[in-house]
């Protein structure tokens, strides 16, 4: 068994990189497993085996009451989305859902929504491909941090659709 498993749960735009995913698994074939749970499970598959065959990832469709099961038996989860204005104000469902279910993301870039601002721990698509990835007592670590941030953004909605709700409420009066 290798030492660490990786997935990634969401679809093929193109923002969602799959190409990268690819390589990533292909370049960390000796100490990561790959799993990628999709509707588009079998576009993934193709493309995966026609830039190499990849006998030990796993390829298949995840239904939504599902998820949390497979999240947690994941080490890391990939969001290797590409550094640009969309991203940094974006709110990635799957980061937030990683963070929230103890994933360590491998990014790209850090810089996606308010999660950078809240000190969220990551490893990058360099870091994770160089082999290096936190050990068992580092991620647990990196886990509490990231539960933090996930209850800072919580935090922040909270506020906003408070203040958004006062806003109306006074406009109504």
């Amino acid at each position: 068994e290798l030492p660490v498993s990786v997935i990634y749960a969401g679809g093929t735009q193109a923002w969602q990189n799959v190409d990268s995913m690819i390589a990533l698994a292909w370049q960390t074939r000796d100490y990561a497993s790959f799993i990628f749970l999709s509707h588009d499970w079998l576009l993934i598959k193709e493309r995966a085996e026609k830039n190499q065959v990849l006998e030990k990832t796993v390829y298949r469709f995840c239904a939504k009451a599902d998820l949390v099961s497979a999240y947690k038996q994941a080490d890391f989860g990939l969001v290797l989305r590409d550094d640009t204005a969309v991203n940094r104000v974006a709110c990635p469902t799957k980061l937030y859902e990683y963070l929230a279910l103890g994933v360590i993301p491998i990014v790209k870039t850090p810089s996606l929504g308010d999660f950078e601002e809240f000190n969220y721990c990551y490893v990058t698509e360099d870091e994770f491909k160089d082999g290096f990835f936190p050990d068992k007592i580092s991620r647990k670590n990196m886990i509490l941090q990231n539960l933090r941030a996930v209850e800072l953004l919580r935090e922040r909605f909270i506020h906003g659709a408070n203040q958004l709700k006062a806003m109306f409420n006074d406009h109504d009066s």
